[in-house]
């Protein structure tokens, strides 16, 4: 999977936020080059930053509706809450690229089903607070992020795992291949986590072995109970991923 293209055009757009003056002639330069990387295949919906980027070109094509109606000084300070520059931010590479560069990239990276490339793609999901009302709200949106990329036949929610306990997985990609458990922790209580750590033991052991990951989603950062909870299931083989929610 070709990282260094997805996170050079978020870092792009963030150098357009940091700066104090941007015309509209380098908005829509910004929209064209991130378009050609599409046609050339270099960027597409299958990429890990899939998100991250239409959010972006939603926010760019806003701008330009704003300057378009302007007569005269098409020109805008930029601006976007604390909440989602950090999470643009996150996890971005060193160095940056121009669009010029990323065009020499040569070929199309397919995306593997890979429990890496899954971790990249959950840690690069931007998810609003309001996604964490239910743990079912949670589950049908990462689900449609995923089959986004993996493709709708490949994803699946409430995956039977088989066995006398009739248990499902949350979502599976690739029928058996990764198994994914989600779970919003901000009241979670101690029969909550026993129950969550009998759960991923069960799966890891019928199916899925060591590509089975724990999702912990929370509205603030790891308590030291949650803290404690995601390093003993580390322990016992599985990854475990924690994701906070913004406004």
């Amino acid at each position: 999977m070709n990282n260094i293209i997805q996170k050079s055009t978020i870092k792009n757009y963030l150098s357009l936020i940091d700066k104090n003056s941007v015309s509209e002639t380098d908005l829509y330069e910004f929209v064209n080059s991130v378009n050609r990387l599409y046609n050339l295949k270099l960027l597409s919906e299958r990429c890990v930053c899939r998100q991250k980027i239409e959010i972006i070109l939603t926010n760019i094509k806003s701008e330009i509706d704003s300057l378009t109606r302007k007569r005269v000084n098409k020109t805008v300070k930029m601006s976007i809450t604390n909440d989602l520059y950090k999470s643009l931010s996150n996890n971005l590479i060193e160095q940056s690229y121009s669009f010029e560069s990323l065009e020499s990239f040569a070929s199309e990276i397919l995306l593997r089903i890979d429990k890496n490339d899954v971790i990249e793609i959950l840690n690069n999901l931007i998810i609003n607070k309001r996604r964490l009302s239910s743990e079912s709200d949670l589950e049908k949106f990462i689900h449609e992020q995923l089959c986004l990329i993996y493709g709708k036949d490949t994803v699946h929610r409430q995956y039977s795992i088989g066995g006398f306990l009739a248990l499902k997985a949350d979502i599976d990609i690739g029928n058996g291949s990764i198994g994914i458990e989600l779970k919003v922790v901000d009241n979670l209580t101690a029969s909550d986590m026993q129950r969550i750590i009998g759960q991923v033991i069960y799966y890891k052991r019928r199916v899925y072995d060591s590509n089975l990951l724990l999702v912990l989603v929370s509205k603030a950062t790891i308590t030291p109970a949650i803290a404690e909870l995601k390093s003993f299931i580390e322990e016992l083989g599985i990854s475990v991923v924690y994701l906070i929610a913004t406004n």
